[in-house]
């Protein structure tokens, strides 16, 4: 067997890291689901996310502020896959809803991950948005609602959900405490 100096291993790293990164951003991230879950009314509702990535061409990606973005899909994205449900209309009550959880599974990388989502705050409006991102346990994950006409103004819209790349990569390579609730997907 052939070994390699340590001068001629460091040229090809640049490459390697970059074969690595196309992939969990072309392969792994974009075929990733995300479910996020509230209880309203003692009622548990859940909602498919899918990342943004996905639709966008891969010339053209980018996580804006380091971050991956799910979104509830649009309809032109439900015909052809049939895992995930379109936007049910499901509203949410400001100050009656709780968050509880959120799973992401990576089927090209075999996992899943499932984090509890205990809100300490009911987040802070944004123009037409209401950002939560304050979460027991310090899970990094922002929760954008968006809101919706009529009434009194406290209905609102699950719009997309943000979850720090550098986190996800955390999760799946096994690194520390952010491996809370990464398990194998189940056959």
């Amino acid at each position: 067997m052939s070994r390699f100096s340590l001068p001629v291993l460091l040229r090809f790293r640049p490459l390697l890291r970059s074969l690595v990164d196309s992939y969990f951003t072309d392969v792994i991230l974009a075929e990733s689901y995300a479910t996020i879950r509230f209880r309203v009314c003692e009622k548990l509702v859940e909602f498919a996310l899918k990342p943004v990535i996905a639709r966008v061409d891969p010339d053209k990606r980018a996580f804006p502020h380091g971050r991956v973005v799910y979104e509830i899909p649009r309809p032109a994205q439900t015909e052809t896959d049939s895992a995930i449900q379109s936007y049910d209309g499901q509203l949410l009550r400001l100050g009656a809803f709780d968050t509880v959880e959120f799973e992401m599974l990576f089927p090209s990388a075999g996992k899943r991950l499932v984090l509890p989502l205990i809100s300490d705050s009911d987040g802070v409006r944004l123009h037409q948005y209401r950002r939560i991102e304050r979460f027991e346990g310090g899970i990094p994950v922002e929760l954008f609602l968006k809101y919706c006409g009529g009434g009194d103004g406290d209905d609102l819209k699950l719009h997309c959900m943000s979850v720090p790349v550098k986190f996800v990569r955390a999760c799946l390579a096994g690194k520390g405490g952010a491996m809370i609730g990464l398990r194998a997907l189940e056959e």
